[in-house]
């Protein structure tokens, strides 16, 4: 009797981690883990797997954007980026990195936008007004590049 009901514990736990190890934060920590490698296409992966689990997942969501920015895909980037905004509107971090797949883009009007929501939401990140002041220029919008690196200098 006691063997069996040994082997029922560890036949239970077993699953129990073999169910654990396939679930949306397991995979978002392996994206994790594989982004800190720098290896974006596996953290891409991942993450994508952990959105089968969790599809209105924010992280995994923006774990494939930022794995696909780091790619270069920006365009691709900025569609996830797009579905984390309706997930979750109230990241800089989100406004900031789709902000900077616009300027790889060129589209600096779009990526001025995203910096100034960035902005609004966490007044106190450097890079953020550097990015700006970097798009106001090429539009030729001297003033406002001097008053946002003036900015980024201060911070």
């Amino acid at each position: 009797m006691k063997k069996i009901l040994l082997f029922i514990f560890i036949s239970s736990f077993t699953l129990s981690i073999s169910i654990a190890q396939d679930s949306a934060s397991a995979y978002l920590k392996k994206g994790q883990d594989l982004y800190e490698a720098k290896e974006f296409v596996k953290s891409m992966n991942a993450y994508k797997k952990g959105l089968k689990f969790e599809p209105e997942n924010y992280d995994l969501t923006m774990g494939v954007a930022d794995s696909k920015h780091k790619l270069e895909l920006f365009t691709q980037a900025v569609e996830w980026y797009d579905k984390a905004e309706k997930i979750n509107e109230n990241d800089a971090e989100l406004y900031f990195n789709r902000g900077a797949a616009y300027v790889f883009m060129e589209e600096y009007k779009k990526a001025i936008r995203d910096f100034n929501e960035s902005i609004k939401q966490r007044p106190d990140f450097p890079d953020v007004y550097y990015y700006l002041g970097f798009s106001n220029a090429e539009l030729s919008r001297y003033n406002a590049a001097i008053e946002a690196y003036s900015k980024a200098i201060e911070l």
